[in-house]
């Protein structure tokens, strides 16, 4: 497969780490896509879109639902594909979009500000894009990064066969969810009309509603006679066909630069009898299940030597958890289960970022002469962000792979290995932590307050301070 080349989803190798399955290669290609939702992350950088091309892939998948619902639309799960998408690319995209539709409206930092700066369904916009795509999987699924993102116009003298036909089916694949155009049409805004090509929208939404007539009235009879005649066959297979359209072509292991596609079909990840392994799925494993079950996995797909900076293979002893395998068992929800996790990192930065915070006097009034004095000392919380160990200067992190770790007041002095305050206010100017140093840490979940749930620390080993 070559580089840049205008791909579906569907079309997309198997992908494992930063490389297509089986080969040390990348893969850099243009995608077409709706956009659903933005979403921000724990990066204050980056926020991820959730987008559509209404085509499958194997590493696609939900672990609790089949499909999920947005403003107007709802999508088959194993058709979402999350995007990193830098922040500052969103104003340049809502002005792109205000350009290239004249008299629309969109302003995506607003829209996420709405709900709290947490997420926001854009659905009802009909954001069509196209980005550069450089294909990574994590945990198991499709989470690549984008490069070049721009807002679509149909202009197919710009456009070579292939891409115009991508684009055409991704309008038709639009145009075919009834209610959702339905829905947009009925805000008044000519939405569709204005960013759907005319004659694609006349093709397949006006003609195929068949409430309107054709201007033709040969080709309307001709067009008739052919529907008659595919109506019992399109009845039977309407279903199977849609599944089978969407299947992504499976790459063999001996995929080199230019690979040779086959023809098999993919598993489908919705049958109940479906193996969840194959999907790179560890659902409910204990972790050092997961860490086990991943390598293997890893070790079966992949050359012994890899060029990500991220994933390292693991020499350690089973004993020690992988920042990356507590945060894929952790994603989805963050809960207590009272168990104790030890882990080898390095810490790259605290908040606050000044030591000399976490120990201090508060300023009290003396009961006797009402002047304001200092009190005893007080300790503050810390938070420690750790990462796996050995990651090269500059390396790009995105939520998963770090933790923020709570050194709680009742730790603190533990974990500066001091054994009264006293101590701990007098050395506060040389308090210190050593970046290059791996730790050896104790950690564990607590929830704070409200349900929310954060890792705590707990212990340090001897040779960690």
């Amino acid at each position: 497969m070559k580089q840049n080349e205008v791909k579906k989803v569907k079309e997309i190798p198997l992908i494992s780490g930063n490389n297509i399955q089986g080969t040390y290669n990348i893969l850099k290609t243009k995608l077409y896509f709706l956009v659903l939702n933005v979403f921000s992350t724990y990066d204050q950088n980056r926020v991820k879109f959730e987008v559509t091309d209404f085509t499958a892939h194997p590493q696609l998948f939900d672990e609790y639902c089949a499909e999920r619902t947005y403003d107007e639309i709802v999508v088959d799960t194993r058709k979402i594909l999350k995007i990193c998408v830098f922040k500052d690319k969103l104003d340049f995209i809502s002005k792109c979009y205000e350009e290239t539709h004249e008299g629309l409206k969109l302003d995506i930092r607003h829209e996420l500000s709405l709900n709290g700066g947490s997420s926001a369904n854009l659905d009802t916009k009909l954001i069509i894009m196209s980005m550069t795509i450089k294909w990574r999987e994590y945990k198991g699924k499709l989470e690549p990064y984008s490069f070049d993102p721009e807002i679509v116009e149909w202009i197919p003298s710009s456009m070579d066969k292939q891409e115009e036909q991508v684009l055409t089916d991704l309008y038709k694949n639009i145009l075919k969810q009834r209610h959702y155009i339905d829905a947009l049409e009925k805000r008044g805004i000519n939405r569709v009309k204005k960013i759907i090509p005319e004659r694609i929208y006349q093709q397949f939404y006006i003609n195929n509603d068949h409430q309107f007539g054709s201007q033709d009235v040969s080709r309307n009879a001709t067009q008739s006679q052919q529907e008659s005649s595919n109506q019992t066959q399109n009845r039977h297979q309407s279903q199977s066909h849609d599944i089978i359209e969407d299947r992504p072509q499976v790459v063999t292991d001996s995929v080199k630069e230019e690979e040779s596609v086959s023809n098999n079909l993919s598993p489908d990840p919705m049958n109940e009898d479906y193996d969840l392994d194959t999907l790179g799925c560890d659902e409910d494993l204990p972790l050092p299940a997961i860490n086990a079950e991943s390598q293997n996995r890893h070790n079966s797909q992949k050359p012994v030597q890899s060029t990500s900076s991220k994933k390292r293979s693991r020499t350690d002893d089973d004993v020690f958890a992988s920042i990356q395998s507590l945060n894929a068992y952790n994603e989805y929800e963050m809960k207590v289960d009272n168990n104790t996790y030890k882990v080898k990192c390095n810490i790259i930065g605290t908040m606050p970022h000044d030591l000399s915070l976490v120990c201090g006097k508060k300023l009290i009034k003396d009961p006797i002469n009402k002047k304001m004095i200092l009190g005893d000392p007080i300790i503050n919380d810390l938070i420690l962000f750790i990462v796996e160990p050995g990651l090269e200067y500059g390396t790009e992190l995105d939520e998963l792979d770090f933790i923020q770790l709570h050194v709680f007041e009742e730790n603190i002095l533990k974990f500066f290995g001091y054994d009264r305050i006293e101590e701990l206010y007098i050395n506060t100017p040389n308090l210190k932590i050593d970046f290059d140093k791996v730790y050896e840490l104790e950690i564990t979940k607590e929830e704070i307050y409200d349900g929310i749930v954060v890792w705590k620390y707990k212990n340090g080993y001897e040779d960690s301070l």
